[in-house]
């Protein structure tokens, strides 16, 4: 008992922290009184953590606040000069690395193409993109997050599978330790992708929401109550393996119809190049292009797979109640088109009640909303450490 009273005090102590350290970050230009009254947490333990963060050189203090009447108090920043943080997007086509600031902005930014899914060719890329993004820079770096399209063991971060990379068991973070020589972290990239965007995107303040990403595959990451759903086994925010139709071609994983079959980048370039006739390669940008500019094989292919991402979504839907789902990966690039036939796809299949409250949005973040995801799991998980 006296173990298990202890862990929950140091997980509190790790939590109030990093409360703290948030709302510093999102907010800005915060007084200890502030901090105490958003958080309700005690004038010594806001005095603590905030010793604690200002040792660390993770937030400044400086003179400015507005006085009621005595002494002007002091407010604190974030501190974003000193520290850096890497976030690493590992996609099957391209990685992805970025140097963010510990408020989760990116400073530099550099992808490079993944020819074949071999760990050791993986390692390679992340660490020349490393070298490159952080080339004269004066930070320190922090740790690194990592984006995986596959399942993570939670408690090991050990890769269990990762189908579109043809990886099983793979001890990534093992090998980056040693190339990289700072802590990394490694969750699965829908779950990434959901850090992004509650930290800096249109899911700030929402407690609960449904990331999507379309991509080689498509996943999605899922934050219950502020918190991001992993499941026992790290598999959770399948949504491309719900079955859209039962008639549809045969999937990665086996199974027939799975909406990754309909929806992921390579699906609906095969469904645009089957349509055509054509053997010759074309990317989804050029897809979205030609369906703005009146390609009527394109807008219909699109419009398409609205309606099966809507019908997968209505799902989801009713069973999660969000408050919000973002569209985001090569949803980007064609979302906008696709979104009135997710929203009629939806209210013909989800329940009223739980889709009264709920919306759609296309990520203001851009393709980076993994990367900088990656980075703020980099941030929260080091925090414990360091603080």
């Amino acid at each position: 008992m006296v173990l298990n009273i202890t862990a929950n005090q140091q997980y509190l102590r790790v939590l109030n922290r990093y409360t703290v350290f948030e709302e510093i970050s999102k907010n800005g230009a915060l007084s200890r009184a502030d901090l105490q009254k958003k958080t309700g947490l005690t004038a010594t333990a806001i005095s603590n953590i905030v010793s604690d963060l200002l040792h660390n050189r993770l937030i400044v203090e400086y003179d400015g606040g507005l006085s009621t009447g005595g002494r002007p108090p002091k407010l604190l920043e974030v501190d974003t000069s000193h520290w850096g943080i890497l976030g690493i997007d590992v996609d099957p086509a391209v990685i992805t690395v970025g140097l963010l600031d510990l408020k989760g902005s990116i400073i530099a930014l550099s992808s490079d193409k993944l020819v074949k899914s071999d760990v050791n060719e993986v390692v390679d890329i992340i660490k020349k993109l490393v070298d490159k993004v952080y080339a004269n820079s004066k930070r320190v770096i922090l740790a690194a997050g990592v984006g995986i399209p596959g399942w993570v063991y939670p408690e090991t971060q050990v890769i269990a599978v990762a189908p579109n990379l043809n990886w099983k068991d793979v001890e990534l973070k093992t090998e980056l330790v040693k190339r990289l020589g700072i802590p990394v972290y490694i969750d699965n990239e829908a779950n990434v992708t959901a850090l992004g965007e509650g930290w800096a995107g249109c899911a700030q303040n929402v407690d609960n929401f449904i990331a999507v990403n379309f991509r080689t595959g498509v996943g999605s990451g899922i934050v219950i109550d502020g918190l991001v759903y992993r499941g026992i086994s790290g598999s959770t925010g399948e949504i491309g393996h719900i079955t859209v139709d039962e008639d549809g071609r045969r999937c990665s994983c086996g199974n027939y119809g799975c909406l990754e079959t309909i929806a992921s980048t390579p699906a609906i370039c095969y469904r645009y190049m089957k349509r055509k006739g054509s053997t010759e390669a074309i990317d989804i940008k050029t897809i979205s292009d030609k369906a703005r500019s009146g390609d009527l094989i394109a807008l219909d292919i699109l419009k398409e797979v609205g309606r099966y991402v809507g019908i997968a979504l209505s799902i989801a839907v009713n069973l999660l109640n969000p408050q919000l789902v973002v569209l985001g990966g090569d949803a980007v690039e064609y979302g906008n088109i696709m979104l009135a036939d997710i929203e009629q796809a939806m209210r013909l299949k989800a329940l009223s009640t739980p889709l009264s409250r709920c919306s759609v949005k296309i990520t203001p973040l851009g393709k980076t909303a993994p990367v900088v995801g990656a980075g703020i799991l980099a941030l929260e998980s080091h925090l414990a450490n360091i603080v």
